[in-house]
């Protein structure tokens, strides 16, 4: 699987990327890498997942293309029985076939070196 580097790299061609990640909080931020290039803007997160994960919407487009027309799949469901139960296995068989994409809920969280958040410490007693 491509990193996140590998993604902003990516994104922005001939541009040089660090990541970090702090570990207290878990949290990763993505800096241009001070190479004298110049300086583009951070990619987002949504950006970066796309690049990693793919359009996790594309499924949608897929299986409209493919599912049968509204008009049969109403005319399976009021004649019921088998006629049903064949329709619900070719609408399952698409679902199947381009299932959605679960990943990118569980993708890091990227911060952008800008909106990294400071958190206070507690005094010690």
């Amino acid at each position: 699987m491509m990193t996140i580097v590998e993604a902003a790299a990516k994104l922005c061609p001939g541009t040089a990327w660090n990541c970090f990640e702090n570990i207290e909080t878990g949290e990763i931020t993505l800096v241009q890498a001070d190479d004298g290039a110049k300086r583009v803007s951070v990619p987002t997160m949504d950006e970066i997942q796309k690049c990693i994960y793919g359009d996790p919407l594309a499924y949608r487009e897929l299986r409209v293309k493919e599912y049968p027309s509204l008009a049969d799949q109403l005319d399976a469901i009021w004649k019921g029985g088998d006629d049903l139960e064949a329709m619900r296995a070719v609408v399952l068989a698409v679902k199947e076939k381009y299932p959605k994409i679960e990943q990118v809920a569980a993708a890091p969280k990227v911060k952008k070196k800008t909106e990294v958040v400071k958190k206070k410490r507690p005094k010690s007693k």
